[in-house]
């Protein structure tokens, strides 16, 4: 596979590591998988049958959020704001039922301050989950029972 994909990004005698191949994939935004375990494995070398949560604890207090915007998931529904030319600037996340616990963990202290984002696209009939930044936690902005703000950090993982 590595052959394969080296060929078509850069040409037959790239040198690309697996590991080069994985973060050029995942900046581009190009990876499809079945499943969030399946994008886990592919991205991140992992070996999930399943994963069904929508984060997965990455390094250095970061988390891998795989997830859906503008539908209202779990009484959650996440959105982008632009800002200037960046249309994906700010990630603004409802909590339509005013839910006070996630996972059984007060919602304050569930939430996670650091996130790498992926969002999950289904329109082409196969998943296809795109890499759309690094976000922070807004604190000033948030209230964890009605809506959360992540701002924009950076667009390299």
């Amino acid at each position: 596979m590595r052959s394969a994909i080296n060929s078509i990004i850069i040409g037959p005698k790239s040198k690309l590591t697996e590991m080069d191949i994985k973060i050029l994939l995942i900046s581009k935004g190009i990876i499809y998988a079945r499943t969030h375990a399946d994008f886990l494995n592919q991205a991140f070398g992992t070996n999930y049958k399943a994963w069904m949560k929508s984060s997965w604890n990455y390094t250095g207090g970061w988390s891998i959020w795989m997830v859906r915007f503008n539908r209202n998931i779990d009484g959650w529904e996440n959105s982008f704001i632009s800002e200037g030319n960046d249309p994906y600037a700010v990630i603004m996340q409802d909590n339509l039922n005013g839910k006070d616990t996630f996972e059984g963990i007060p919602i304050n202290y569930a939430t996670t301050k650091k996130r790498i984002v992926f969002e999950i696209d289904e329109k082409e009939g196969r998943r296809k989950y795109i890499f759309r930044g690094k976000y922070v936690y807004d604190e000033a902005k948030s209230d964890a029972r009605t809506v959360q703000y992540l701002n924009k950090i950076s667009d390299e993982l």
